[in-house]
């Protein structure tokens, strides 16, 4: 008797306890996650950071003002966040994600594949730029592919400009 109820409380250790229970099921894979929100497919619960880059206020194209020129002064960058590629290894998909660390003027963030297919989420309302928070884009199916992420401002009085991390590899 004492031989059963060690098998039977050895079993339901198993069920209840071994990591396979303890997965989170996510609601999409492979090319079905192409647009979708990482959270709300739960792609993001095993989600690593393969790349960053820190983003610069207006694409690192602002300047001092110290003559009569737009461009006459020294450049300066500010830092105004920091854009990651995320990628989940359960859904085989990437996304980008930006950590704001003060209002910026971005207004679009991103990922692209190698054939330049890119997925794309407005992420401002206004020109003014949006408070400091995380943002996240659509997802993108990458398997065996190059990916980048990227963010654009647009403004009516600075045009646009670009600003993304590295290319990386996925597996």
């Amino acid at each position: 008797m004492k031989i059963v109820s060690m098998v039977i409380a050895g079993v339901i250790s198993t069920i209840f306890f071994s990591p396979h229970a303890q997965a989170v099921a996510t609601s999409c894979y492979g090319d079905y996650c192409t647009g979708k929100d990482p959270h709300v497919t739960k792609c993001d619960t095993d989600a690593t950071t393969i790349e960053s880059s820190n983003i610069y206020l207006n694409g690192g194209r602002v300047y001092e003002q110290s003559g009569s020129g737009p461009r006459s002064g020294r450049r300066i960058e500010i830092k105004v966040g920091v854009l990651e590629i995320r990628h989940s290894s359960s859904c085989h998909a990437v996304w980008a994600r930006l950590n704001t660390l003060q209002k910026t003027d971005i207004n679009y963030i991103g990922v692209m594949n190698s054939t330049r297919f890119k997925v794309e989420k407005k992420i401002s309302g206004n020109w003014a730029g949006s408070p400091a928070r995380i943002f996240y884009s659509p997802m993108l199916y990458a398997r065996h592919d190059n990916v980048i992420a990227h963010a654009l401002s647009w403004s009516l009085l600075k045009g646009s400009s670009y600003d993304g991390t590295y290319w990386a590899d996925v597996e």
